[in-house]
């Protein structure tokens, strides 16, 4: 049996199958972008927009250990 940490489960979120708007398209870069800050504000960690590794926050921004992407 695994322990469901916050982080966990913000990174399990991210992992499923993302949702589509109402027209049929995929998300626009302003959403993947909110669901990134919202996994880092409630996580601290969140996967990478960019290579999908994980991205993890510190001083106010993220930042991506694998390819060096950043949000501030």
């Amino acid at each position: 049996m695994s322990t469901l940490t916050a982080e966990s489960f913000a990174l399990h979120e991210l992992e499923r199958e993302e949702p589509r708007t109402s027209d049929g398209g995929g998300l626009t870069l302003a959403m993947k972008v909110a669901n990134v800050w919202e996994g880092l504000l409630a996580a601290g960690a969140a996967g990478c927009p960019v290579c999908g590794a994980r991205m993890v926050r510190a001083a106010g921004a993220g930042r991506c250990a694998s390819c060096g992407s950043g949000l501030s």
